[in-house]
């Protein structure tokens, strides 16, 4: 397992330890824009715990949800008719250390998100490169 890492919306960035430390709303601004898994004492990067994991994925999983259940239709000024995806069908950055380095990945769903953070995405494979033309 990697280091895993949430880069969401601009906003505050916080830490695990500082979660555990004060009550935090998840509906506030910037309440997910960017988590890792740190040392409470240290505060230097570390591998997250299972919990912390399953955490992380319950707290994406209104985001990437793709149900359509309950969805309400806006009628907007211009007499288009827009629809209230109430913070659903985002796509979501994460990020994870390992071996081979720091990976991001763009998920838009909550099975994709479990996978790459457990480690279980394939390593983005560099293109050949075209030899050289002589002349």
């Amino acid at each position: 397992m990697a280091v895993a890492a949430l880069l969401g919306a601009p906003g505050v960035t916080r830490a695990q330890h500082a979660a555990k430390e004060a009550p935090q709303d998840p509906n506030a601004a910037g309440a997910a824009a960017a988590q890792a898994a740190t040392d409470p004492r240290t505060r230097a990067l570390r591998q997250p715990t299972q919990a912390e994991l399953e955490e992380l994925l319950r707290g994406l999983e209104p985001l990437v949800s793709q149900s359509s259940e309950g969805l309400t239709q806006v009628a907007l000024p211009n007499g288009a008719v827009g629809m209230d995806l109430q913070d659903r069908f985002q796509s979501v950055s994460l990020a994870r250390v390992g071996p081979e380095g720091v990976r991001t990945e763009c998920v838009g769903t909550p099975a994709e998100a479990r996978s790459f953070l457990e480690g279980q995405a394939a390593p983005a494979e560099a293109p050949a490169a075209a030899p050289l033309e002589e002349k």
